[in-house]
């Protein structure tokens, strides 16, 4: 039986390596996102994706190795903390940010992943 579920948990995961391999485009990936951490949608506000625990920001051939670029991506993603934070929101503020460039996935090292406790930034 675990190895039944072991066999299921690897095709699931071999199914989301695939289809951030295939995308072309931030919405494509962030529909594997959704798809593969069975995420609730919730882009009221223009986020690419919002969960309670997370708030994602996607981009495309963006080059995170300098710190310029991911600066500016995480000063998008606080705009729309402070957003939360000061207009009138039933949500929450996440905990995590999340950055991502996946362009050229899964080829090269821009494939970078930058998941930024907020608590820890601003507490």
């Amino acid at each position: 039986m675990a190895l039944r579920q072991n066999a299921k948990e690897i095709k699931r995961i071999r199914a989301f390596y695939d289809a951030l391999s295939r995308s072309t485009e931030e919405s494509e990936v962030v529909i594997a996102y959704i798809r593969f951490f069975n995420l609730k949608v919730d882009q009221k506000q223009r986020q690419d994706l919002y969960t309670p625990e997370m708030l994602y920001e996607f981009k495309w051939d963006k080059n995170f190795k300098s710190r310029h670029i991911r600066a500016a991506v995480l000063a998008q993603l606080l705009y729309y903390v402070h957003g939360m934070r000061f207009n009138p929101t039933d949500k929450t503020i996440p905990p995590y940010l999340c950055l991502s460039d996946l362009s050229d996935f899964p080829r090269t090292i821009k494939n970078f992943v930058l998941c930024v406790s907020y608590l820890v930034l601003f507490s």
